[in-house]
């Protein structure tokens, strides 16, 4: 039995552990949510709710305006900041992170501030070489493994591709606009009239969503929501 650290009451399990990494309670009496963690320790999911920045972004695509929210984890700093852990793959960082991510889906599903998704779909790496390392990979895969058995709901990755390969943007003295990752990206399964959770590790100018979210309306998605670890414009 788990009790509340507040006021002592048995906590309700919302969430079974999986792989031992995540159990989510709940205290009604306290109205708190605490998060048990095998990786990182026990805390209060309401302290992780109020780093949680949010705000509304409007995709003017050429097709048609589209609307999508945008929630991400905390700011991003480039050169000392953890996400680049997390994508080079380091076992305890990818662990975090995607508890972490999974726990604010989770908090904002039950708060009604988005509707529950219907497949999480990472956007694709600058490189279209099928030769590239795994641990490129590994983070972001392990994160849609994590969350979509989290919410039962289909692991999207691989439903965005680069078919042509552009400039890492810590090599690429000017970023490629929208259309060019537009350009560069296909859809290889469908999507139409499905909720679409777009994730990525940072946002920078948006340049790369805009374009995957550009695609995604080609492909007939009914609704996108972008979650990121880091946002590069606070």
């Amino acid at each position: 039995m788990v009790y509340c650290e507040n006021c002592q009451k048995p906590l309700k399990s919302l969430v079974h552990s999986y792989d031992g990494l995540l159990t989510v309670y709940y205290c009604k009496a306290c109205d708190r949510a605490v998060c048990v963690d095998e990786v990182i320790g026990k805390y209060h999911l309401d302290r992780l709710k109020e780093r949680l920045n949010n705000t509304r972004k409007v995709a003017r695509i050429e097709l048609e305006p589209f609307e999508f929210d945008f929630f991400w984890l905390g700011r991003y700093t480039p050169q000392r900041d953890s996400i680049l852990d997390f994508k080079r793959g380091k076992d305890l960082k990818v662990k975090e992170v995607s508890v972490n991510v999974t726990s604010f889906v989770l908090i904002l599903v039950k708060a009604k501030r988005i509707v529950k998704p219907d497949v999480i779909v990472p956007v694709p790496q600058s490189s279209a070489d099928a030769e590239t390392p795994d641990y490129r990979l590994y983070g972001p895969r392990f994160l849609c493994s994590y969350l979509s058995k989290r919410l039962k709901i289909k692991n999207g990755m691989g439903y965005l591709k680069r078919v042509e390969s552009l400039s890492p943007a810590h090599l690429s003295e000017e970023r490629p606009p929208c259309e060019r990752h537009y350009q560069t990206v296909k859809c290889e399964d469908t999507v139409r009239n499905l909720h679409v959770l777009l994730f990525d590790d940072v946002y920078r100018t948006g340049s790369t969503v805009c374009g995957c979210v550009k695609r995604l309306v080609e492909e007939g998605v009914g609704r996108v929501t972008l979650i990121t670890i880091g946002n590069a414009e606070l």
